[in-house]
């Protein structure tokens, strides 16, 4: 999946579309578990994710709040392209419902977030 243009465009699960708040962050150092931390930006959303494949980041520069997302064909990676940035960012899809989901990101350590619906 190094080129987005040889990627087929799969339309997101209905669950995923929508204002989601960041509640949770679990950093690892790469040598052990982590346990989930209580996170909150102050506001009453931190991403929204468009039916038409963009999404808003609440919270970022104005210059880098709009990208663009596409999943996978197995649904189970969610590439993102904020407007500001060159690079795609992968993020695994841990678990997904119609009020939480788990997403996974490979920093320089291993790093999970979780999400709570708000509309």
């Amino acid at each position: 999946m190094n080129n987005p243009e040889e990627v087929k465009e799969v339309a997101a699960p209905k669950e995923f579309v929508g204002k989601w708040k960041l509640i949770e962050i679990c950093e690892s150092d790469g040598s052990s578990t982590c346990d989930f931390k209580q996170f909150d930006s102050g506001k009453a959303f931190d991403v929204e994710y468009k039916k038409d494949g963009t999404l808003y980041a609440n919270g970022e520069p104005a210059n880098c709040n709009t990208g663009t997302f596409y999943f996978s064909n197995d649904l189970k990676v969610l590439n993102i392209k904020l407007n500001c940035q060159n690079a795609f960012t992968k993020t695994n899809i841990m678990a997904i419902s119609a009020t939480e989901m788990v997403l996974g990101y490979q920093f320089l350590d291993p790093e999970m977030r979780k999400y709570r619906k708000t509309d």
